[in-house]
């Protein structure tokens, strides 16, 4: 009975060996074509990183240009009221406005003393405005152009992986679809064949018989007697021989079987890994996705929003130093685009009035307007309701109201 067992045990053990030998073969004969697939992955994965990366170095050089631009005509505007502040000159005030005396000398003296001040510190203000705006601009020209080698270094490193994308994706379809295995068989092995022979023949013979007590006087031991028991403590001696080997391929099948389960883990992180390498792709996808969205929900908006308007218009969203954009309103009057604060008195009275005719539509009301500060306007926009403008009148003390011609009216 031990020997049976024992020899199943060998038997277990040979077509485990077998098995594993068929798998490593099986394996050996795929690594090829699924090296070839990982890579292919790989280079996937790296496209659209570097498409990322392209298309993150486009948005921020345009929104660096976009910038400069917008610099740039602060700085023209800038230089062009200088030149305007510096060709201001006096007028005689000639009379005093409270009583119509001629003024004196002294006041006279006085008051081109305070103009002249007041001109030379504004023209310093603004040249220094200027020299600051000369100095961002420099710097944004000096940035947009390291942008522009990384977008070239970008757009590079994407034509190299597309390149090499497309070798991978050349080699993998001339290679042959593999041939579908054969079925596994350890009965082709004469090992395994012997030993399964061995455990049939020992299954075939008797097993041994115990002898009763004797009951008649013993006799003296003949030579087949003694060749018996022989034969019987060689069969002990072997019996206990296979149990230890029997013990030993126990041990050994232990092992196998723990070999097995750390193989099949590493298949299964290997597996995780590849699954997780896609789920970042695809939220990196995603991301992406989301960003485009919104930048065209905001554009969408923002033209929208600028059809209501005909002398301002919004600016809704703006870049940050690195590229990143950030949601905002920045009301840009005239065509230039230049922003409301720093924008030129007439201009403000423009785009003030726009904003109003534009609310009162949508609320559907015609309420009059006071229009102030605004003796520098030439002329007014065309407007719907009622415009009541106050300005100085040179001898008029009290507020006294008149009706007449629109101001832009000829």
């Amino acid at each position: 009975m031990e020997a049976i067992e024992t020899l199943k045990t060998r038997l277990m053990q040979c077509e485990a060996t077998l098995r594993r030998s068929y798998e490593a073969e099986q394996a050996r004969q795929g690594d090829g074509r699924r090296a070839l697939e990982l890579r292919l992955a790989e280079a996937e994965a790296q496209e659209r990183s570097a498409d990322r990366m392209v298309r993150s170095a486009t948005d921020e050089v345009e929104g660096l240009a976009r910038r400069i631009k917008w610099q740039s005509a602060e700085l023209a505007r800038l230089r062009a009221e200088w030149h305007t502040e510096y060709a201001t000159e006096m007028t005689d005030p000639g009379l005093c406005p409270h009583c119509g005396q001629p003024l004196p000398e002294e006041m006279k003296a006085d008051a081109r003393r305070r103009f002249d001040e007041g001109k030379q510190r504004r023209l310093k203000e603004l040249r220094a405005e200027g020299i600051q705006k000369h100095e961002e601009v420099k710097a944004y020209e000096a940035t947009l152009e390291e942008l522009e080698k990384k977008r070239e270094a970008e757009t590079a490193r994407r034509a190299e992986v597309h390149t090499e994308l497309e070798r991978l994706r050349t080699e993998l379809q001339a290679l042959p679809e593999p041939a579908p295995a054969a079925a596994f068989d350890p009965k082709q092995d004469a090992t395994y064949m012997q030993l399964l022979r061995e455990l049939d023949a020992c299954k075939a013979e008797p097993e041994p018989s115990t002898p009763d007590a004797p009951t008649e006087p013993a006799e003296a031991p003949s030579d087949a007697d003694a060749e018996a028991a022989i034969q019987r403590f060689d069969g002990i001696a072997r019996r206990q021989t296979l149990t230890r080997e029997r013990d030993r391929i126990q041990a050994s099948l232990a092992d196998c079987d723990t070999a097995d389960r750390l193989r099949a883990e590493v298949a299964r992180l290997e597996e995780e890994g590849r699954d997780l390498a896609q789920q970042i792709a695809d939220a990196e996808r995603d991301e992406d996705t989301l960003q485009r969205y919104t930048r065209a929900r905001i554009e969408a908006v923002e033209q929208r929003v600028n059809g209501l308007f005909r002398h301002v218009r919004f600016r809704l969203f703006d870049y940050t130093n690195d590229g990143a954009e950030f949601e905002t309103c920045i009301p840009l009057v005239g065509a230039e685009g230049i922003p409301y604060p720093v924008a030129n008195t007439a201009a403000q009275v423009w785009a003030g009035l726009d904003i109003i005719r534009v609310l009162q539509e949508h609320a559907g009301v015609s309420a009059p307007v006071f229009i102030d500060g605004a003796e520098r306007v030439t002329r007014l926009p065309e407007m719907a309701h009622q415009t009541i403008l106050l300005t100085v009148a040179p001898g008029v003390k009290p507020l006294r109201v008149e009706e007449g011609k629109r101001i832009n009216e000829k």
